[in-house]
């Protein structure tokens, strides 16, 4: 999936694998992008931050189904997580001047 791609050695796949980003993370943000669970602004994904089982439960659930999101998104998974770094890092420079 990410194989010879810029920052694919960079996932920690198992708990204790010293990468600066969890596979938790990444299944989060793929998460966030299932159209069919989370279709409109009325429908939120807070039930995925900070739940590792959860993720983890959605994913394994969603593959099992003939028309997996989350195996759609695989072949642009790099460019899912180039664009959501690129997101953090804009955010991080703006946050500041917003009142929070």
């Amino acid at each position: 999936m990410l194989q010879g791609r810029r920052g694919g050695e960079q996932i920690a796949y198992r708990q204790g694998d010293l990468q600066p980003v969890d596979i938790h993370f990444v299944l989060t943000v793929m998460g966030l992008l299932k159209l069919d669970k989370y279709p409109d602004r009325k429908t939120h994904p807070y039930g995925l931050f900070g739940q590792p089982r959860k993720v983890l439960t959605e994913f394994g659930d969603d593959v099992k189904r003939e028309n997996s999101a989350f195996r759609k998104f695989l072949p642009r998974l790099h460019e899912i997580l180039v664009i959501t770094d690129r997101i953090q890092q804009v955010g991080v420079k703006e946050l500041g001047r917003l009142k929070v």
